[in-house]
């Protein structure tokens, strides 16, 4: 069981960074900040809006405000004795801008997770761990690795993960609907934390193997693949399971 006083204490020094404040960077800030880890920046150049109620944690007074300036006040409220530093970005994060530390992509497009989000991190020995969360109507999926590993970079930029979005997505997309499932994006949450958990706990010398992908989908009898990215070896394991599939 990991000490979550000697993880917190393993992050000083290394702020972290979350990269987009929706259905997903919302809950993963609100446990980051209730830790009270020491460095909190979080982005996001958008406004609040009516729709964004159903799956956003937001309030009904927050509508036309930025985002990131509506989060850090729900923070500070919910959690006035956080010792976080919290820093508000309110802008997004773009290929050039200077990132350290830990890295959260909770974006929703794939050409912003590619074109912008990753050169920021890829070969940045300031950053010393990368995780990208997605959020789907049914299901989910996260990342989590050393964006300097190029073994483990050319296997999240493999077209497998790296596919296009979908024609007009951006314009008719789930997260613009008052029926995406916050649920999802809250278990997306949690996988991500728990990346970073285990991210840290080697870091600090745990043998515990680590595997860099974790995917649940809420469909029948699926077949999910589980891959082994460490050390330049893939290992591969399938299962089928009623309800959720999940691979770890």
């Amino acid at each position: 069981m990991a000490d979550i006083f000697r993880l917190v204490e393993l992050l000083r020094g290394r702020p972290i960074h979350i990269c987009g404040l929706g259905s997903l960077g919302a809950p993963v800030a609100e446990n980051l900040f209730r830790k009270r880890v020491p460095e909190l920046h979080l982005w996001d150049h958008d406004i609040v809006e009516g729709r964004n109620r159903f799956n956003q944690r937001v309030r009904a007074k927050d509508i036309g405000k930025p985002k990131v300036l509506v989060r850090g006040d729900i923070l500070h409220g919910i959690y006035p004795d956080s010792a976080t530093k919290l820093v508000l970005h309110q802008e997004r994060v773009v290929a050039g801008t200077k990132l350290s530390g830990i890295v959260i992509a909770a974006v929703d497009w794939n050409r912003i997770r590619y074109e912008e989000v990753l050169p920021c991190v890829k070969g940045n020995t300031e950053v010393s761990f990368f995780a990208d969360g997605r959020v789907g109507m049914d299901g989910g999926k996260v990342y989590g690795f050393d964006p300097n590993n190029e073994y483990h970079v050319m296997r999240y930029e493999d077209p497998v993960h790296n596919h296009p979005d979908p024609e007009h997505a951006e314009a008719n997309a789930a997260c613009k609907s008052e029926f995406a499932f916050p649920e999802n994006a809250d278990i997306v949450a949690g996988k991500v934390l728990w990346r970073l958990t285990r991210w840290l706990q080697l870091e600090d010398g745990c043998a515990d193997p680590y595997d860099n992908f974790v995917g649940f989908q809420y469909i029948p009898r699926e077949i999910m693949l589980t891959e082994q990215w460490d050390e330049g070896t893939i290992g591969a394991m399938s299962r089928q399971k009623d309800g959720l599939a999940e691979s770890e």
